[in-house]
């Protein structure tokens, strides 16, 4: 299945996102998984529930020698998904290559119709507030995402939990759920 990227690309005739800083930005391929668990281990972010199956969630930023500098991943959670693994190698960190990954993931979100992007963060609440994110008290987070591993065990819990709400998916959910029970 192509992600929300893939679908803008194909339709520009183009094979992958080019950044403002010679960085692609792609979907993951399989033979990618090593490369990103080495990224989020160096970038102290969990890796322990890294696998395969993961991978059709992942979009990877690349450089000219194809090596992976930049990773984010959707976890799909019903009607909800987790924005996870946001990561950006160290010597690339503040040239605008997170911002790049947050907006692709965002774009993949919004076309599958997911209704809040969440997330758990222990270095960075300010950078997805200042992109419309908000801070949630762990106590009223919805179990699909309670029960995801990232919240049990693999953040902990001093982790800011934040959510982005996208209304237009919320509507278009609402929406079918008026036409089923209508019928």
């Amino acid at each position: 299945m192509l992600n929300a990227v893939d679908r803008m690309l194909c339709d520009a005739g183009e094979d992958v996102a080019q950044t403002e800083h010679a960085m692609k930005i792609r979907s993951a391929k399989d033979d990618d998984l090593v490369g990103i668990k080495s990224l989020l281990a160096t970038c102290e972010l969990p890796t322990e529930d890294v696998t395969t199956g993961l991978l059709p969630g992942f979009l990877v930023a690349v450089d000219e020698g194809a090596a992976i500098v930049g990773s984010v991943c959707l976890e799909p959670l019903g009607a909800d998904a987790l924005l996870r693994s946001l990561s950006v190698a160290l010597h690339l960190r503040a040239t605008g290559l997170g911002k790049s990954l947050r907006l692709a993931i965002e774009r993949e979100a919004r076309a599958s119709n997911y209704g809040s992007l969440w997330l758990l963060t222990t270095s960075t609440p300010q950078f997805f507030e200042n992109h419309g994110y908000s801070a949630v008290k762990r106590t009223d987070v919805p179990d699909e995402v309670r029960e995801t591993a990232q919240f049990m065990r693999l953040c902990p819990s001093t982790a800011v939990c934040m959510r982005k709400h996208f209304a237009c998916a919320i509507t278009l959910r609402a929406i079918e759920r008026d036409e089923r029970l209508a019928r």
